[in-house]
């Protein structure tokens, strides 16, 4: 079984860079992530992937994820979370105080073109599972792989046979 509170840092390590995550989303809490973790894996449930796996209320899965398949409901989970804060965040602040003003502006652009990168990562893996049609543990590896090759060179195409 694999409890996914043990992979919590993962998800903050995909979304800030360590150290920095408590700082940037100071009211989210352990839970809060184990919960974005099940939505990660239920939305695997969706796109017809890692149905083997089910989580309890507490976050375990049963049966054991192995690392690639973990690393993906990580991705999946990590690109739910930037998507809710992109849809929360405030861009655009001005501030009066009699004739002093402040305007803050913050770019979501590098946010966007994240959000726009780990899309097309989920389409990638979710592509490849459907064109391999492997069994779901040697898919879910394979997939990770291809998607991480992909990254390398993304002018080459990779296949799996069996």
């Amino acid at each position: 079984m694999t409890d996914l509170a043990d992979h919590v840092q993962s998800l903050r390590n995909m979304i800030a860079r360590p150290g920095l995550f408590g700082t940037l989303f100071p009211e989210t809490t352990e839970d809060d992530l184990v919960q974005v973790l099940r939505d990660g894996l239920a939305e695997c449930h969706l796109e017809g992937m890692l149905l083997e796996y089910e989580s309890d209320d507490n976050g375990v899965v049963i049966p054991d994820l192995p690392s690639g398949a973990m690393s993906m409901v990580v991705i999946f989970s990590g690109a739910r979370l930037l998507q809710a804060e992109m849809l929360n965040r405030m861009t655009d602040r001005q501030y009066t105080a009699g004739p002093v003003s402040l305007q803050e502006t913050q770019a979501t652009n590098i946010v966007r073109d994240i959000m726009r990168d780990l899309k097309e990562q989920k389409k990638r893996i979710i592509e490849t599972r459907r064109t391999i049609g492997a069994g779901h543990a040697f898919h879910m590896a394979d997939a990770y792989l291809v998607n991480a090759f992909s990254r390398i060179n993304p002018y080459s195409y990779v296949t799996a046979e069996w």
